[in-house]
């Protein structure tokens, strides 16, 4: 199976986080996990979880095997369902024929093309109810600055790499966010410069 340093480094903190939202009072009981990557945050929040019913999914076939075979190895089938694939980029190919309680995807805005973001906040639309969240974890550019320096010199990098990719500034998501349906909710200060960005299903 496929290893994310990154992941294993911010699994616990947004674990925490995740508690905060899901409670007996929430009433949660599923969640829609969007560019779930390597398997490594929906296998380990499973575990902390074992009431909810978790819905991985991917685009790259590799990291749907690395999905399974993390599933497999911390015995979490009971609550993780098989993986599926969808495209961000193409949301129209995706049919919402279940509703879900909360939608949460991690680490893509910043490296992968503005469309694929559109189309996760299409998706979580589609797939959630009034009131319900959608929470996006990653760094971004808040109101047109990225701070510290080494996060500057990061999104350089990236923009180098692939001119479609590179941190979103909070503002476009904010604008996202209105035409989709939703809401801004909260941002939530998380380790290493990093965030989490909160919306509510209108």
């Amino acid at each position: 199976m496929l290893s994310s340093p990154s992941a294993e480094r911010n699994k616990v903190p947004i674990l925490e986080v995740l508690k905060t939202f899901i409670t007996e009072e929430s009433k949660i009981k599923s969640v829609l996990e969007l560019a779930s990557g390597t398997g490594a945050h929906v296998s380990y929040f499973a575990q902390h979880f074992p009431q909810i019913v978790f819905q991985p999914s991917e685009i790259d076939p590799r990291s749907l095997d690395s999905i399974r075979a993390h599933i497999r190895h911390f015995g979490v089938s009971c609550n993780v369902r098989e993986p599926v694939r969808i495209d961000l980029g193409a949301p129209q190919l995706y049919e919402a024929t279940q509703t879900f309680d909360m939608v949460f995807p991690s680490n893509f805005t910043h490296i992968s093309p503005l469309l694929c973001t559109y189309g996760a906040f299409d998706i979580a639309s589609r797939s959630l109810r009034s009131k319900d969240f959608f929470l996006i974890y990653g760094p971004f550019s808040i109101d047109g600055k990225i701070f510290p320096e080494s996060n500057q010199n990061f999104d350089e990098s990236l923009r180098n790499r692939n001119a479609e990719w590179g941190y979103r500034d909070t503002s476009l998501l904010m604008k996202i966010c209105e035409e989709s349906g939703f809401c801004f909710d909260q941002k939530i200060a998380m380790p290493s410069n990093n965030w989490i960005m909160v919306f509510k299903k209108l």
